[in-house]
């Protein structure tokens, strides 16, 4: 459940952090960050559930959560002090907030969810579909083994019958 979780939230922050690397670094030290970015992300995934476990062994789980809590809150004021001089740095390139804004962005948020939820519906369905199927088979082997299980006992049981008379 944990790497689910962990695939998640990787697939949630990963993409606008890349978007973020690609488009703040310099084009020739792109692969260099990327590299790092992708290390640092790569040690964290080998040491972080090792780490996790002994916290939780020796200190409990409340404190693991709170090493973790903590971590990510520094990890979060770390990406919003760089966001936010990125931001400073770009100058008046960023489009201007207005309600006009708000609307049309709001309208292609709707447009993305009910597309994605089009095909999240197709996904479910056929998944819901295949896990019937496999229970519907699953139960018919399952009353073919309880029927044969009765026919041989009754075919024991009458040569039995037929042996002690």
């Amino acid at each position: 459940m944990g790497e689910g979780l962990s695939s998640i939230t990787r697939s949630l922050v990963g993409p606008s952090f890349s978007a973020f690397i690609a488009e703040e670094s310099a084009e020739e030290s792109r692969a260099r960050v990327f590299g790092i970015t992708e290390t640092i992300f790569m040690v964290v995934a080998v040491v972080g559930p090792p780490l996790g476990g002994w916290l939780t062994d020796t200190y409990g789980f409340r404190i693991m959560l709170g090493v973790a809590g903590g971590l990510y809150l520094i990890a979060t004021i770390i990406r919003v002090a760089i966001a936010h001089s990125a931001a400073q740095t770009k100058g008046s390139d960023s489009q201007k907030l207005s309600i006009v804004s708000l609307k049309r962005d709001l309208g292609l948020m709707v447009g993305m969810i009910m597309a994605g939820g089009v095909i999240t519906w197709i996904l479910l369905t056929d998944g819901v579909r295949d896990w019937l199927f496999l229970c519907l088979l699953l139960w018919y082997r399952f009353i073919c083994r309880i029927l044969a299980v009765c026919q041989f006992n009754r075919s024991v049981g009458s040569s039995l019958s037929l042996a002690s008379s």
